[in-house]
């Protein structure tokens, strides 16, 4: 089996399609084009709003109604060496062992399947179910705000599957609300002359910062905090130059860098000595889930540059050693449940201030204000900026969901096994639709997606093609 012969299934053509075309967060105007192409084409009703959020509505002759929703944005992610513009350039796609995955890039199958879910029901000749309104949201992963600001009066279905889930066999039932959090340090400067060095951190396996975040895997970002600490510690004599590390706020960060100026050249065997001796922290630490953990040293040049002032490394250093990370809370109701998390997704460097941004996560409100209310104390000690922006609900469990129990139904009779409830510590755009149309019944599942988020991601086909099928038996029992 290769590319040209999987794309005669019709969830593989239009995935293929939807990879030609870039839809990073924030630009997803040319796919939003393409869906209205699509309706216009196949003579479907459709309606396109002021956020590129796109529903198409395929008629039956049922008198029930189902949406189906998936989000038209993918992280955009590429590997250092990567050439590749997210911004004109499509998605190079590979089919390996059954699995599909992007060559130096994310895949985009978050939410890319889910999309072609839709596109294939209603361009399916044999379809059999309820009326569809198939509704593709933009900026889910940036911030949700496709499906805050979607009009729930163009709804009119009373049940919803969300396509927006990552493991077949998972039923989904509830998730996380959160906030995105920003700290910006402000940076005082002052030119030195000395020698300039690079400390590179990599290898590290990254992952969903909530899906994953159970997981454990380090962060490049803390891994630099920690580096910076030793140095303190050590009474190495050096200045930042610049430091950065991670991509998104909902990814967690696989590469750091930091560049320094070491004030004494007599320093350079300890300070080789202290990066050396992290890797093997790092890598003794967190065992075998990071055993590719690289800490890299290498030296620049004699030069004359600005560096940061001591009080400016100091702030970073004490703020990002401080800062929360990984899983706070694990929840007291649900077995294996994180309730809380924060994520130091990015560490950037403008002309005026270090910038940190973070993803906050919980199935407690309270506790998502008392993390809040912990950046909040770090900005007044270190007299930082702070905002957050983005705000999104969870989405409760409900027990009396009848839409869940006709899934739950037919999945075992289809695969002769459980399809096993779960809560989802990551933010579902199921929350804003219960929040504007409380009476909906909402549930979320879809095929297995590997290393989401990350240059590893992949799918697999196999998965895709059984969860379709339960898709659509779903589809006909609710006509």
């Amino acid at each position: 089996m290769n590319i040209d012969t999987l794309v005669e299934e019709d969830i593989f053509k239009y995935f293929i399609k939807l990879s030609q075309i870039p839809r990073c967060s924030h630009k997803e105007k040319k796919v939003a084009d393409y869906l209205e192409d699509f309706a216009v084409k196949h003579r479907l009703k459709h309606i396109r709003d002021q956020f590129n959020n796109v529903i198409i509505k395929r008629p039956t002759k049922s008198t029930q109604t189902v949406a189906l929703q998936a989000h038209i944005d993918m992280v955009c992610i590429k590997t250092t060496n990567s050439k590749h513009n997210f911004n004109i350039d499509p998605l190079t796609v590979n089919l390996d062992n059954n699995l599909l995955s992007a060559k130096e890039t994310t895949l985009g199958a978050d939410n890319g399947i889910g999309l072609s879910y839709m596109l294939a029901l209603l361009n399916d000749p044999n379809y059999i179910g309820p009326n569809l309104e198939c509704i593709f949201t933009t900026n889910e992963e940036e911030g949700m705000t496709g499906a805050e600001g979607f009009d729930i009066t163009n709804l009119k279905a009373d049940k919803l599957i969300n396509l927006d889930s990552e493991e077949e066999g998972l039923l989904y039932v509830s998730s996380a609300g959160g906030i995105i959090s920003n700290l910006s340090i402000p940076i005082s400067h002052k030119t030195k002359e000395g020698n300039t060095y690079t400390i590179n951190i990599n290898g590290l396996k990254g992952g969903h910062s909530g899906l994953e975040i159970n997981k454990n895997r380090g962060n490049a970002i803390k891994f630099a905090a920690r580096i910076l600490n030793y140095l303190q510690e050590e009474s190495i004599q050096f200045r930042l130059i610049d430091i950065s590390g991670g991509k998104k706020h909902n990814a967690i960060p696989t590469e750091a860098k930091i560049d320094i100026m070491l004030k004494e050249e007599e320093q350079y065997d300890s300070l080789s000595a202290i990066i050396n001796n992290s890797e093997n922290i790092f890598r003794k630490e967190y065992n075998q889930r990071e055993p590719n953990t690289k800490v890299i040293l290498q030296k620049g040049f004699y030069e004359k540059v600005k560096v940061f002032s001591k009080s400016t490394d100091n702030a970073i250093i004490g703020v990002l050693n401080l800062l929360p990370n990984g899983v706070m809370k694990m929840s007291e109701d649900i077995p294996d449940l994180v309730e809380t998390s924060v994520n130091i997704g990015k560490l950037w460097t403008d002309l005026n201030y270090i910038n940190i941004i973070a993803s906050i996560r919980s199935s407690n409100e309270e506790s998502i204000i008392s993390m809040v209310d912990t950046f909040n104390r770090l900005k007044i000690a270190f007299n930082l900026l702070f905002k957050t922006e983005y705000p999104y609900p969870a989405w409760s469990y409900n027990k009396n969901s009848k839409l869940k129990e006709t899934a739950k139904a037919i999945y075992k009779n289809i695969f002769q096994k459980e399809f096993n409830e779960i809560a989802m510590h990551a933010g579902l755009e199921c929350s804003f639709f219960i929040n504007k149309k409380a009476d909906l019944d909402i549930i979320s599942f879809g095929p297995t997606i590997k290393n989401i988020h990350t240059t590893e991601e992949s799918v697999d086909i196999d998965s895709v093609r059984r969860v379709y099928e339960l898709l659509k038996e779903i589809l006909i029992k609710l006509k």
